[in-house]
């Protein structure tokens, strides 16, 4: 086992490599990530990937009968957690082993929570075995006897299953909650106040924000009351399971206090990345894309002839007014900020506790930064985790009406530079426009241009979008998902259905654009060349490769745990996604010469909002 003061001296030795490593981000080639360059190598990269892309699908499946099945039926990775697997995960794990060479490191080590289901506290549950497996594990590494290890763990789960039920019994009845504004006259209100001015270290925070309800903390503090020991059992694993590696093999050591740096100090290690990974070309190629799907959005918008004339004037209003971020958020001045608190880190030599307390005080004030100044903050100010370039995100924000495409998502299978266009358009073109998309769907439409939420609607508009709308709950309602005998529910995951559908519509008609152009500029102009638009490997039309790419993102495995867990998501299970998307979309059965009436081209109408 490596000692206390070992482990520090280790953790201090990523501190120190950080900080030399960020002096020297600036000079740092934006052309050295080999992977997502156009080089000599390019063909042989496109012939590897173009076999990767081959290997995932099922030829024994007609594209026209299921074309999730056809896409992705050979998709099989190897789990690395309990937690469903799919294709734009290995995005994730691409980072990882960016970050390592950035901080000459090994990859990421992925933790399961101590509880993420509601099967936690059910004996014969998967769940309740492993976190039984696991507190048993932190357990017997203090030596304790099996007759106090079943104890603890026993009584642990007593209490869980106790509170849960209060849950429960709270969310089946009619039980009021107050909002801490109309609590000024109730006598426990100073306690709660007292307990939000230390957690905002004495700054103002929003009473209408915060609850309190009388039954529930009444019956969860008798059952506190009755289960002393095992909460404080409880509260003493929690912090175990934030210190992994003082209790796991020495193997983990490492690993985990990478996490833990990356984790915390994430504006820092998404500067270094940035440097050295996110090219002018990149981005001058991705803002190009992002122009030709607000085109192909705002056409969307003047061809829907169901919306009146004053509707229409507002939504090409907002669009006109959509703000574009690709890579990150830009604020150097708040990025440096943000990295300067690390001084106020405290590393303890000979204590690898008091060490990781500290480094958990860092990360909840960094978190909390904008809360704690926010009144040297600008009035409009971002939340901090729109500076982190390194994240596998994009999105659409409401309060601002902008969209943000970030770096890290900037990997197959969502991105690359040498790709075909339609492949290009296919993926991340495909997220881009859904990304789009939510800024009109029933939440976005609530909002105007300038992202201030206000009815910009007629009535008789109203009516026809939510007609549109309703297409959609009805559609994915319909799905069954037979590994647990259960449907969809349409209602709940409508805007990001009404997302993936509007994405993918416009993706195709920006790619048609952005090839029409290509042909008009002819041979003249270099940068304007059509490319090959076939992936070599594959005997695909560039459209046909359009749809495979957008399909093979949603590639994923699943245990029947993770259907449950699926279900309560606003995302639907991939599966789902891809054949919604497809079914209701003209161009997919053109493109694949489907017969009308089979599954993948059925009779039923077609839903269509943009």
């Amino acid at each position: 086992m490596i000692s206390i003061s070992t482990r520090s001296r280790l953790f201090l030795s990523f501190l120190i490599c950080l900080f030399l490593s960020v002096s020297e981000a600036r000079s740092v080639s934006n052309d050295s990530h080999e992977e997502n360059r156009i080089t000599d190598d390019t063909a042989e990269y496109l012939r590897s990937y173009g076999a990767k892309m081959k290997s995932y699908m099922n030829f024994s499946v007609e594209p026209c009968d299921d074309f999730y099945e056809y896409a992705c039926g050979n998709w099989k990775k190897p789990r690395r957690s309990n937690h469903k697997e799919n294709n734009m995960h290995s995005i994730d794990y691409s980072l990882a082993v960016i970050t390592e060479q950035l901080m000459t490191r090994t990859p990421y080590l992925g933790y399961d929570y101590l509880a993420n289901t509601v099967d936690i506290a059910n004996s014969r549950s998967r769940v309740y075995k492993q976190n039984e497996n696991r507190m048993r594990g932190y357990l017997q590494a203090f030596n304790l006897t099996e007759e106090k290890i079943s104890a603890v763990v026993a009584g642990v789960f007593d209490f869980w299953r106790e509170a849960l039920s209060i849950e429960d019994k709270f969310w089946g009845e009619e039980l009021m909650c107050i909002m801490l504004s109309n609590m000024h006259n109730v006598p426990i209100f100073s306690q709660w106040r007292s307990y939000f001015e230390i957690a905002w270290n004495g700054q103002n925070f929003d009473e209408e924000k915060y609850y309190y309800c009388p039954y529930y903390y009444a019956e969860l503090d008798k059952v506190c009351a009755k289960h002393q020991e095992a909460v404080a059992n409880y509260l003493a694993m929690l912090l175990l399971y934030r210190m992994e590696s003082s209790v796991k093999d020495e193997k983990y050591h490492k690993e985990h206090c990478l996490m833990q740096v990356q984790t915390t100090m994430v504006h820092l290690i998404s500067k270094l990345y940035m440097a050295e990974h996110f090219s002018e070309e990149t981005h001058s190629e991705v803002s190009g894309m992002v122009k030709e799907l607000r085109k192909t959005l705002r056409q969307e918008l003047e061809n829907a002839d169901w919306l009146d004339t004053e509707t229409r004037r507002e939504a090409l209003l907002k669009e006109a007014n959509i703000t574009a971020h690709i890579g990150s958020y830009k604020d150097e001045q708040l990025t440096d900020t943000m990295i300067r608190q690390i001084r106020n880190l405290s590393v303890v030599e000979d204590s690898y506790a008091q060490t990781m307390i500290n480094l958990r005080e860092l990360e909840t004030s960094l978190q909390r930064f904008n809360g704690l100044h926010y009144k040297e903050r600008a009035s409009d100010s971002k939340p901090l985790d729109f500076l982190v370039g390194m994240q596998v995100n994009g999105f659409y924000y409401n309060l601002d009406n902008s969209i943000y495409v970030m770096a890290g998502i900037l990997q197959a299978p969502a991105y690359h530079r040498s790709w075909p266009a339609s492949l290009k358009f296919g993926t991340l073109g495909y997220l881009v426009g859904h990304e789009l998309t939510h800024g009109f769907d029933t939440v976005g439409s609530t909002y105007d241009g300038t992202g201030e939420m206000r009815s910009w609607w007629s009535f008789k508009s109203e009516d026809e979008f939510q007609e549109r709308m309703q297409c959609y709950v009805d559609h994915f309602s319909n799905y069954l998902i037979p590994e647990i005998n259960h449907k969809i529910n349409g209602d709940v995951t409508k805007d990001e259905n009404i997302a993936d559908a509007g994405g993918l519509r416009e993706a195709l008609a920006a790619y048609r654009s952005h090839m029409k152009q290509l042909q008009k500029n002819g041979e003249n102009n270099e940068t304007l060349t059509p490319q090959n638009e076939q992936m070599p490997g594959l005997d695909l039309s560039p459209e046909q490769l359009f749809f495979l790419g957008f399909a093979q993102l949603y590639c994923a495995n699943y245990e029947r745990d993770n259907y449950w867990k699926e279900l309560q998501n606003d995302h639907i299970i991939e599966k789902y996604r891809v054949l919604g998307a497809v079914t209701n979309n003209e161009d997919f059965a053109e493109v694949y010469n489907c017969p009308l009436g089979s599954a993948m081209h059925p009779k039923s109408k077609k839903c269509r909002l943009w």
